[in-house]
């Protein structure tokens, strides 16, 4: 990543003219870093969000075993299928 940093000036001066590329550099910086703030979260939701059907599924007669299993690989579970049935 660090490489893209150094490199993007440059390319960004290219691109839109020298006058511009501080204005323009700030707003590529935003990105990474919103990304890096919002990224996990977001995963975090999808996992937790995964794990509640699966859970619900498995509490009404057996959930899928497909669902359970992808939930025990996100867990990091080391055997997959650990909790089916």
């Amino acid at each position: 990543m660090g490489g893209t940093f150094a490199c993007m000036p440059s390319y960004e001066a290219d691109l839109y003219g020298p006058k511009y590329v501080q204005a323009i550099h700030g707003r590529f910086l935003v990105a990474p870093a919103v990304a890096t703030v919002i990224g996990p979260a977001l995963l975090l939701n999808l996992r937790k969000g995964a794990e509640n059907r699966a859970m619900q599924g498995e509490g009404k007669g057996g959930g899928s075993p497909t669902n359970i299993a992808s939930v025990h690989l996100m867990m990091g579970c080391p055997n997959a299928r650990a909790g089916v049935k």
